[in-house]
């Protein structure tokens, strides 16, 4: 019995461990969807601003397709944002406030703190929520993140906000700690 076993945990062990290190990705900023979005907001053509919104907006469905995990790299953590905004993480490589570029925010959500559109079983953990409410605004992090859908957004996991010049993606932190 105990061979039989082993040959059959043994691909499904290489099955999960396979899938695990494929699913994930380093957190990086996408500087050319974000950068089209910009030169979006400056075209004076309509049609035109249409064209450079939805080529930015295929790449960021790209790099936040849903189901994707997303983590930390040293160059690029998450902060805790120090807007006004709840369950908001910026990342720290983000040179939006140098450039004219839209930010990128990262809006996760709890059984306390929704937006209508996003799945219960969407919501952060109480682990790592717990972790981000009792840091301060500007606070570095390490984490991981789960790329999740919400259903009222201008693509299936983001929206983008021309007056706050902000695209936001939802998530799921599954892992966050200070750093």
């Amino acid at each position: 019995m105990g061979k039989h076993f082993s040959w059959l945990l043994i691909p499904i062990l290489f099955f999960f461990s396979y899938s695990y290190g494929q699913a994930q990705a380093p957190l990086t900023l996408p500087e050319p969807a974000l950068r089209l979005i910009a030169e979006s907001a400056a075209e004076s053509c309509s049609i035109c601003a249409r064209q450079l919104q939805d080529r930015a907006y295929d790449l960021l469905d790209r790099d936040f397709s849903l189901g994707r995990f997303l983590t930390t790299a040293e160059s690029c953590l998450l902060l805790r944002s120090s807007s006004a905004e709840e369950n908001e993480l910026v990342l720290s490589c983000d040179p939006a406030s140098k450039e004219p570029l839209p930010f990128l925010i990262f809006r996760f959500h709890t059984q306390a703190r929704h937006l209508v559109g996003i799945s219960a079983g969407d919501f952060t953990p109480d682990g790592p929520a717990a972790e981000y409410f009792a840091a301060r605004p500007g606070t570095a992090f390490e984490g991981t993140l789960k790329i999740i859908a919400f259903r009222y957004g201008d693509r299936p996991s983001f929206s983008y906000s021309a007056s706050r010049g902000a695209i936001q993606v939802h998530c799921q932190l599954i892992t966050l700690r200070q750093k």
